[in-house]
């Protein structure tokens, strides 16, 4: 039925040419020149930038954490030794873990910027991490400069009250 047409050899080539150049451009050509356009308009951009680094909405962001972070870690320094022993005693006693040493003061852990307070707990190893973990998450008490956590095996003659007991050390840092 289509060899009856009188259709020439030439103008099927044209039509075929003209089809298969219009699905080649549905299909890959249309999104290349999108994606070309968006390039060249965003050289364009970067180009009329003089200050690359400069990102306002980066900046606000950094600084809206940095301050979260420096107010949960800022403290009173002239009663920072008061507010940690209070505040760790009032979570100790819910844990069932005993304060056994708040040593005084010592010169060399105060710095410009800092200052160090160490205490040593006494307790099972759950509460003590539970204790930690609570610390952690204080406001006003500044931060953990260390945590050792060590048996009292060599302390004690009772095997059973050895293996149930830990010491926990915590060094907190407050920031001035």
């Amino acid at each position: 039925m289509l060899a009856k047409l009188p259709i020439k050899k030439k103008h099927l080539v044209l039509a075929g040419t003209f089809v298969s150049l219009l699905i080649c451009y549905q299909l890959a050509f249309k999104k290349t020149i999108a994606a070309w356009q968006l390039h060249s308009q965003f050289s364009q951009q970067l180009a009329t930038q003089s200050n690359l680094t400069y990102q306002p909405a980066y900046m606000e962001r950094k600084n809206k954490n940095l301050d979260t972070i420096i107010s949960r870690l800022k403290t009173d320094t002239a009663f920072f030794r008061e507010n940690v022993i209070s505040k760790i005693s009032v979570l100790a006693q819910n844990l069932h873990v005993k304060i056994i040493a708040l040593p005084v003061e010592d010169i060399y852990y105060h710095t410009p910027q800092s200052v160090i307070q160490r205490m040593d707990m006494e307790g099972d190893f759950f509460s003590l991490l539970k204790l930690q973990y609570q610390i952690e998450h204080l406001k006003g008490i500044g931060l953990f400069r260390s945590v050792e956590i060590k048996s009292n095996r060599l302390q004690t003659t009772d095997t059973n009250e050895a293996s149930s007991k830990l010491i926990m050390t915590v060094w907190m840092c407050g920031i001035k």
